[in-house]
């Protein structure tokens, strides 16, 4: 077996084996809003995303060689493509720093994390379809978690930090909207606006799904009731004919 056949063979394993390093990822980029960050922290932080960018690197890098069309290669692993160059270990030093200097540092550590959170949804997608609600969850999770690190890198004098942007969002979704936290600039209210519509069909989408599942829940129960009927009335007929066959013997006559 060729090493191009062996990769291909694995590649499953491999694309779960990434989803779950970007679920890592996201989780250590959450930390650092929900946990007071310390050196001992910050240092262990370092080596995750050290190891987390060279396997992405080195798979990368391993596929783009053995692979016969390196254009469809890229076009269909973009995100990871975009891992490897944005989620550079040292943010002072990431590749696309070095070209283009004056992008600030926290958009280029916004896009490797939103390429990581798209990652995971794509995975879930992919493998989870025939579980909606899963799913339903996922796009939830990841338009919170995407809108929110947008909010906090576009409006940062409303949205103070990442947990006050994702309670925005989380009220603006499910479509409950107290008005404690509003967007106050054009750029702002454009993504409340389409965060507004994505919630109401997130909404109708799950309350649709729970509705299909429940009546699927319910004709099955009534089917199983019908069958289980149809075999007891089936079992009642076959008695009732052996009886009638006992009784005509019963009633011959004795030779």
């Amino acid at each position: 077996m060729n090493v191009r056949n062996f990769l291909s063979r694995i590649e499953p394993k491999v694309e779960l084996g990434l989803a779950l390093l970007s679920f890592l990822a996201v989780a250590l980029v959450l930390s650092n809003e929900l946990v007071d960050a310390s050196t001992g922290w910050v240092q262990l932080q370092i080596i995750a995303r050290i190891v987390i960018w060279l396997i992405f690197v080195s798979k990368s890098l391993l596929y783009l060689a053995v692979s016969k069309r390196r254009f469809k290669y890229i076009s269909s692993h973009f995100l990871e493509l975009i891992v490897c160059i944005t989620w550079f270990p040292q943010y002072s030093e990431s590749l696309i720093h070095v070209i283009a200097q004056d992008i600030p540092i926290t958009l280029i550590q916004l896009i490797g994390t939103l390429a990581n959170v798209w990652i995971i949804l794509r995975w879930t997608l992919k493998h989870l379809a025939e579980h909606p609600l899963i799913v339903i969850g996922s796009v939830a999770i990841v338009l919170i978690a995407s809108t929110s690190a947008l909010l906090t890198e576009i409006e940062p004098q409303t949205f103070g930090s990442f947990m006050d942007a994702v309670w925005y969002c989380v009220v603006t979704v499910s479509t409950i909207g107290y008005g404690d936290l509003v967007p106050r600039t054009l750029a702002g209210r454009i993504i409340g606006m389409l965060l507004m519509i994505s919630g109401i069909s997130l909404a109708a989408l799950f309350i649709g799904t729970v509705s299909q599942i429940v009546h699927n829940k319910l004709v099955k129960r009534e089917n199983d009731q019908t069958l289980r009927l149809n075999r007891l009335e089936k079992s009642l007929e076959d008695n009732n004919r052996l009886l009638q066959e006992v009784l005509f013997e019963l009633k011959k006559p004795k030779s």
